[in-house]
């Protein structure tokens, strides 16, 4: 009479065609010693029946063995790499598959400047190929949110970030969402922060004001699922509040055209260019749309009537006073120049409130000797009299939040909206 064990452990082979000789054999024996080390049956200790996880050396009864073998059925023999979905990757596997340790996984996700951006990029390379989620984010996941946003600026020192910042804060409020600002000050932006704070998932979402980011990385948030809206410059894959800048720079022209300028200038900063990034700086686009407007007029802007201010390395920090003092000096070449210009359009109004300084100091009356426009009309260029470009700051700050707002309530971050907001020409005693 056969051995009601016999008949299971043949039911269990028979569940498994394609297993392996070694796994068949050890199941053979379980008939004999009723007992089996666990370790025998490699790549099979992740599926049991009670949910347990075995060590090696363990030792089980056989119907416990049997019982593992029938819930693995389809996947004996398969390779580590092939079976890794069934249980969730955890920080371990991430450090393994990136070639560092625990801590600096830790590190690139919760504080990427302290971690060399190859390195990050390596941990996030290994993280998205995981689909590794740490365990308080899962469950954040599982929730409504975190009820947080963050936002990334550059160039704190210029006055129309903050005031974008104000109107997102001011709206982000009235929807009772906390806002975590991450300043980032400086001339470039290093992509591994991004990639952390959406990897991390500590926000709901993110919005970048005045930072530009190539399109694998647009592409990377998108994948992430990670909603992230831009404010100034666009990526097609992304939602964004911007402006026509060109639109804006023919303004200043037409502007001055009327006012029988013919010898204009055009003052700016000096960026480190980023070929990688795939799209001109604003200061760039500004000028395209004001020599245009110019040439429409049939007047030239020869190259030594555009002059930039140069900023610090962008490995420091770009400070106002800094900023102030390089335009300073770029502003009195301007009007060293033989002849001279007779109105200056400044990229923007903090470059322009120093060329009314500049025009100041060397005793040159305005308008009526230089004309000077800004771009922006932040909230000190009615005080300083400033003709200006007005690109409504604060609304656009209001117009990104709606567009993450709309994005996380729908949970479709895929959808990819772009308000444009209007420009105006604001007409003042400088110009």
């Amino acid at each position: 009479m056969r051995d009601v064990r016999d008949v299971d452990v043949e039911r269990a082979v028979d569940g498994l065609p394609s297993a392996p000789k070694r796994i068949e054999q050890t199941l053979q024996s379980i008939v004999e010693i009723a007992e089996v080390d666990v370790h025998l049956l490699a790549g099979h200790k992740r599926k049991v029946r009670s949910q347990k996880r075995f060590a090696p050396g363990s030792r089980y009864g056989f119907r416990t063995v049997i019982s593992i073998m029938a819930s693995s059925q389809g996947k004996v023999g398969m390779r580590p790499e092939d079976t890794r979905s069934e249980t969730p990757p955890t920080i371990y596997d991430k450090a393994r598959l990136a070639g560092v340790s625990i801590s600096t996984v830790s590190l690139a996700l919760n504080a990427p400047s302290r971690v060399r951006p190859d390195t990050s990029a390596r941990v996030h390379e290994a993280i998205r190929e995981l689909g590794y989620v740490p365990k308080v984010e899962a469950a954040i996941r599982a929730q409504k949110g975190t009820g947080r946003i963050g936002v990334v600026e550059r160039f704190s020192a210029v006055p129309s970030a903050n005031e974008r910042l104000q109107g997102l804060l001011i709206a982000a409020s009235q929807e009772g969402y906390e806002v975590v600002v991450y300043d980032h000050g400086s001339t470039t932006f290093h992509p591994h922060v991004l990639d952390s704070l959406s990897l991390a998932r500590k926000l709901d979402g993110l919005i970048l004001i005045d930072v530009p980011i190539a399109e694998s990385l647009a592409h990377r948030l998108e994948h992430d699922g990670f909603p992230t809206v831009l404010i100034e410059y666009t990526r097609s894959r992304l939602s964004c509040a911007a402006i026509d800048n060109p639109a804006g720079g023919r303004l200043v022209a037409q502007y001055l055209v009327k006012r029988g300028h013919r010898q204009c200038a055009f003052l700016g900063l000096s960026v480190e260019p980023d070929p990688a990034l795939g799209f001109p700086q604003l200061d760039a686009l500004r000028l395209e749309g004001f020599r245009s407007g110019l040439a429409e007029a049939k007047i030239d802007l020869p190259a030594q009537y555009i002059q930039r201010a140069p900023i610090p390395p962008s490995n420091r920090v770009m400070e106002r006073e800094e900023l102030r003092a390089a335009t300073h000096r770029t502003a009195h070449l301007l009007l060293d120049l033989d002849p001279p210009p007779t109105a200056i359009f400044a990229n923007f109004d903090l470059l322009a409130s120093v060329v009314l300084t500049v025009a100041r100091e060397r005793g040159l009356r305005v308008p009526e000797d230089v004309a000077v426009v800004g771009f922006d009309d932040c909230d000190f260029a009615a005080f300083l009299g400033l003709t200006t470009v007005r690109q409504h700051l604060s609304e656009s700050g209001r117009a990104a939040f709606q567009l993450l707002r709309d994005s996380i309530g729908t949970g479709h971050s895929s959808v990819v909206k772009t308000v444009t907001l209007p420009l105006h020409l604001i007409a003042r005693t400088s110009a």
